[in-house]
């Protein structure tokens, strides 16, 4: 770059660089009022989901299980949750649920709604450290773009206030809160692990994988990526251990046997759920259905998910690409996102590296930014009503999330292979 060039773009960056750091503290408080407004509008109301995690746990500390049919008819009789009330989750939320169910529900899910804005803030944190550490490798993330030296620019305190300012007020931490799902959660173990994979902390990467794992469908996509380090087989090794030690007091509750079979049985009625039908889901499944009304299995997305991360996984190897074993976290967590079937409020997850994805050449990054504000507040992007059903429980938003994330897959998946050729 010239000096007539350099002259011209650095009160560019300084400029933009206090413009945000004056916007930082607007953006943070924006992300902390809609806390208290979601903590005002459920103040009364025992959340959605988090009745399946209070009743599991009130099964589990009085000695029952949640995977036997009883299940469903306590679940009607004391919220009345006429369908869909099967415990589909692994015995290694035993921990988690039993707690939860410890005081009356509409306390604990006034308590779970806290926890979960907790979660969301100590992410940001992670998050914006792991990528300070990340941008000094200079691999995925281009120390040398614009957008990355203004990044680097900004304080620790300013970047994270911006990023809470942003996840805060998305739509799916909205859902996620409104629904009490256990997204949040998720959010906050992928959080942890790429900060451990990143930092090599051994105690954030276990604890982060062993929460992550309460989902499997996105765990075992994490686990593929850590498999070919030595750091990433001790974490998969220990946080196997952990979840075991967790979920040991459910199997002596049920058999590993009948736990497996009531799991299979579950997930082979997850479909047949309103709210995992495809018109209702993320991910290439609702692709399909808007381009055909029709679409393949959960579980046909599930393993294609789990052939393309391994193709992903494998390619970064075998071409040796210059990528750090958290970028790799990022590049799963994407594609995870694009393939699985997930809802609205599963991404949470684009905070793990929506700074990675603006921290690339200019053309890149502006495609991510672009992609990142459509995934702010996707549902509030005018739909035809073709992108709609009445069928189901609809998540307004859910095409055009794909869509976007979509680009990111693109965007973040294409660039090491890029500066790979360019090094030839």
């Amino acid at each position: 770059m010239s000096n007539a060039a350099a002259l011209t773009s650095r009160p560019f960056q300084l400029d933009a660089a206090k413009v945000l750091t004056f916007a930082a503290p607007f953006m943070l408080a924006a992300g902390l009022a809609h806390f208290i407004f979601q903590a005002w509008h459920h103040w009364d109301v025992v959340t959605l989901d988090f009745r399946f995690f209070w009743l599991a746990g009130d099964f589990w500390t009085a000695g029952q299980s949640p995977y036997q049919p009883e299940f469903g008819v306590r679940a009607d009789e004391q919220f009345a949750i006429k369908q869909g009330a099967i415990w589909y989750y692994p015995p290694s939320w035993f921990l988690i649920a039993s707690a939860l169910s410890l005081g009356d529900p509409l306390v604990m899910s006034r308590i779970w709604l806290g926890v979960n804005c907790a979660f969301v803030l100590t992410s940001s944190w992670l998050n914006v450290a792991a990528f300070r550490t990340l941008a000094d490798k200079n691999w995925l993330i281009d120390r040398r773009a614009p957008f990355t030296k203004l990044l680097l620019e900004l304080s620790p305190w300013t970047l994270f206030a911006i990023h809470v300012g942003f996840l805060a007020t998305t739509q799916a931490v909205g859902n996620t809160l409104h629904l009490g799902q256990s997204s949040a959660l998720i959010y906050f173990g992928a959080s942890a692990l790429a900060f451990g994979v990143v930092r090599k902390q051994n105690i954030s990467a276990i604890a982060g994988l062993t929460i992550l794992m309460l989902k499997p469908q996105i765990g075992f996509m994490a686990v593929i990526a850590l498999a070919l380090s030595a750091f990433g087989r001790r974490t998969v090794f220990a946080s196997a251990i952990a979840s075991l030690i967790i979920a040991f007091p459910a199997i002596l509750i049920d058999t590993p046997v009948d736990i497996l079979t009531a799991l299979v049985s579950g997930a082979s009625q997850y479909n047949a759920q309103l709210y995992n039908l495809p018109e209702a889901m993320t991910g290439l499944r609702h692709i399909e259905w808007v381009l055909f009304q029709t679409s393949y299995s959960a579980g046909f997305y599930l393993g294609l998910c789990v052939l393309l991360v391994s193709a992903i996984v494998l390619a970064v190897r075998f071409f040796e690409l210059k990528l750090h074993p958290g970028e790799k976290l990022f590049l799963v967590f994407v594609t995870t996102l694009l393939v699985a079937p997930m809802h609205v409020y599963d991404f949470t997850l684009v905070g793990v590296f929506a700074l990675a994805a603006i921290s690339l050449r200019r053309p890149y990054a502006a495609i991510s930014a672009s992609a990142l504000l459509a995934l702010w507040r996707p549902g509030n992007i005018p739909h035809p009503e073709w992108l709609t059903s009445d069928a189901v429980i609809y998540y307004p938003g859910s095409f055009y999330a794909t869509i976007a994330v979509g680009a990111i897959f693109a965007i973040l998946v294409m660039t090491p292979f890029i500066s790979a050729l360019r090094e030839q």
